[in-house]
């Protein structure tokens, strides 16, 4: 979705005198920015233009100007003109920029310290914004009452709200259905009946059907007579030797990123490492308080298996008393470990994927989206399966899809094509059946800044209100085929107007449990910055190393990488702030 940087603040900032972008209007001055009405109050909004776009904005915009066209915000005007900068700059001197810029609501990709930021007076108070019903908008609830209990603790800092949620996102397997279905790649009911040795090439077209009306594997969730994972890997071993099969019959199983795999495949080792734990466990992780009962006391390798062996430990409480010294057994956590065996596996086998592309430093995400999407339709081109990406891929890739259909006709548009997103599979049979986890990778938010003039932050809690309303949530989703991070219902005829894979995002976060990366414990709150996906490090012969790079780079096995987990946690916790 973007480049990843290892930064305390992970935020939008635009770079000072950048153009603000019209979008469909056509008064223009000569600088190409849109021109100022002098007759009509103007509302400043600065918008991070990432994989989400800016489109769902302008039509929000667009809907708020119209309702508020006769209505007077500043004595001898009316109407207002809300001023839309997109932007994509990111920058750990967002502090200062915020401090000099010219602009009143920002909706921000992902944010780390809002704590720090409430504390210093940077964000305006819209408490009022947040808990009053919306009622002026046709609209019963509340915002607060679309925030989730962990939600509503991060956000409120002494009783009051400075921040609204806003993107949600989760990292994942993106799978085109059309290839699987034209390849039949499903497993069948019955597979193991067929397959004696999973290493054994000869023995893998055994284990798929052979039309897509035999019955099919139950999938995840363990549940044949749910179809929506019916046939699709339900363990590490049945997605490997899905991938084995997709390579021996001439496709290429995976792609991803190779400018960028260390991040990506930081979201894909949260979220396998969320799917094993469930959202209370991994809510844990910031929460600090609860027992832990997915602790690993050890792990072992199995040649040819595909995850080791693990001992789970006895349960352990965390709790504010003891948080400091016990917090590090964390990284002891099973559902770690058995993400790292996933990636390692992947890796490991490059005859799933391009060698050349997924490790090179140019090959950018828009680059792996474009092999995935141009893949079926090139003529000469090796079919791609799947993808490792995240919730937003498919609105990042608007332009290319729009291209595509221009060269190809309206079988390449992707109302056309069926993307689906794949319940990731689990580390053994014993988990089968389980509710399925996500967990928000983000910590998005729209905010005001403090210090405008009183009129401009009323006028932007209207705005706030506005675009959390329960026609915009659904507009929103609608737009950019993901999901806001907020509860708000979307009917069928919402979801006719989606893509596939945009109402199968919709439908795994339904029938999911959600996870977060944030509390309000303060140890959390006091140092965010650690706990950060790119805080997660393994401490190997005295060095600390990525993970991700490090069982790329150096060659480590998944358990030299857990193994030496617990001594980083160490380090981590005895640099904590306290109180």
């Amino acid at each position: 979705m973007r480049k990843i940087k290892q930064i305390a603040v992970f935020i939008l900032v635009a770079v000072l005198g950048a153009p603000t972008w019209a979008g469909c209007r056509t008064k223009l001055n000569e600088m190409g920015n849109e021109e100022v009405d002098p007759t009509m109050s103007q509302l400043y909004v600065l918008n991070y233009n990432g994989g989400f776009g800016s489109d769902w904005l302008m039509k929000a915009r667009d809907r708020f100007e119209e309702t508020y066209k006769d209505t007077s915000f500043e004595d001898g005007k009316k109407g207002v003109q809300i001023m839309i900068e997109p932007t994509k700059e990111l920058s750990g001197t967002l502090k200062m920029a915020w401090k000099v810029r010219t602009f009143d609501v920002a909706f921000a990709e992902s944010l780390q310290g809002y704590n720090d930021w409430v504390r210093e007076g940077l964000l305006y108070d819209i408490t009022d914004a947040v808990t009053e019903p919306l009622t002026e908008y046709g609209d019963a609830k509340s915002v607060k009452d679309k925030l989730n209990a962990a939600q509503d603790s991060f956000f409120k800092v002494d009783g009051k709200y400075y921040g609204i949620p806003h993107y949600a996102g989760y990292g994942g397997i993106v799978y085109d259905r059309d290839l699987f279905d034209k390849n039949c790649l499903y497993l069948r009911a019955d597979w193991r009946s067929y397959v004696t040795d999973v290493a054994d090439s000869n023995q893998w077209a055994d284990a798929f059907v052979a039309k897509l009306t035999d019955a099919k594997a139950p999938g995840p969730d363990g549940d044949a007579a749910t179809d929506y994972d019916n046939g699709l890997p339900a363990t590490y071993e049945e997605f490997f030797l899905l991938c084995n099969y997709i390579a021996d019959i001439g496709l290429t199983p995976l792609t991803w990123t190779g400018q960028h795999y260390a991040g990506y495949f930081q979201f894909t080792q949260l979220a396998m490492r969320a799917n094993y734990d469930g959202a209370e466990q991994t809510n844990l992780w910031t929460s600090l308080d609860g027992a832990a009962t997915k602790l690993a006391a050890s792990v072992t390798a199995v040649p040819g298996a595909a995850v080791g062996n693990v001992t789970l430990a006895p349960p352990l409480t965390i709790n504010a008393a003891n948080a400091v010294e016990k917090g590090p057994e964390l990284y002891k956590g099973a559902g770690l470990y058995y993400a790292d065996k996933f990636i390692e596996t992947v890796f490991n086998t490059p005859k799933w994927y391009d060698p050349a592309k997924q490790f090179s430093p140019t090959h950018s995400h828009i680059d792996a989206q474009s092999d995935f999407l141009y893949s079926s339709l090139e003529p000469g081109q090796k079919d791609i399966a799947m993808l490792f990406e995240s919730t937003w891929w498919e609105s990042e890739s608007n332009s290319v899809i729009t291209r595509m259909t221009e060269r190809y006709g309206e079988r390449a548009s992707k109302f056309n094509r069926n993307f689906q997103f794949m319940p990731l599979p689990h580390p053994t049979e014993a988990q089968i059946g389980q509710k399925g986890t996500i967990l928000d990778s983000m910590v998005s938010l729209g905010m005001i800044r403090a210090g405008i003039p009183e009129w401009r932050a009323e006028l932007g809690k209207k705005f706030l209100r506005f675009v959390n309303t329960d026609e915009s949530l659904k507009e929103f989703t609608v737009t950019t085929n993901t999901t806001k991070a907020l509860d708000y219902p979307m009917d069928e005829a919402d979801l006719a107007k989606m893509s596939n894979f945009g109402r199968s995002v919709y439908d795994t976060q339904n029938r999911s449990d959600m996870a977060v990366q944030f509390s309000s414990n303060p140890l959390f709150v006091y140092n965010s910055q650690h706990f950060t996906i790119y805080a997660l490090k393994t401490r190997i012969n005295g060095t600390a190393y990525a993970p991700i790079t490090g069982m790329h780079i150096n060659k480590f096995t998944a358990e030299q990488v857990f193994n030496g987990y617990y001594a980083h946690g160490q380090d981590i916790f005895s640099k904590m702030i306290v109180g």
